[in-house]
């Protein structure tokens, strides 16, 4: 399928795309899901981060929206934090 072009496009692309990665992980053994790379990242670790950076976007977008100043990447963070800015993200997600 072509990228969204519209805002229901894109709804109905993410609801079926989250669809399918709900049922694939439904059949993940536990396990897996919670054993760790070689850089200490689990599939679980993996799927927390990017769920905490789509909000941090939906959270920028909505400022810029609103007229307000966007503050990126995070509040207290420069871009050369990334790596501690990681880190405290998958300290917060752990268990």
């Amino acid at each position: 399928m072509p990228a969204a072009r519209s805002r229901d496009e894109l709804i109905q692309v993410t609801t079926r795309d989250y669809a399918k990665l709900q049922k694939l992980l439904e059949t993940v053994d536990v396990a897996l899901v919670e054993r760790v790379d070689a850089d200490g990242w689990s599939i679980r670790d993996v799927i927390a981060h990017r769920a905490h950076w789509a909000d941090l976007f939906l959270h920028w977008h909505a400022e810029a929206v609103a007229g307000r100043a966007v503050q990126t990447s995070a509040d207290g963070y420069k871009w050369n934090q990334l790596k501690d800015y990681n880190a405290m993200i998958l300290a917060q997600s752990a268990g």
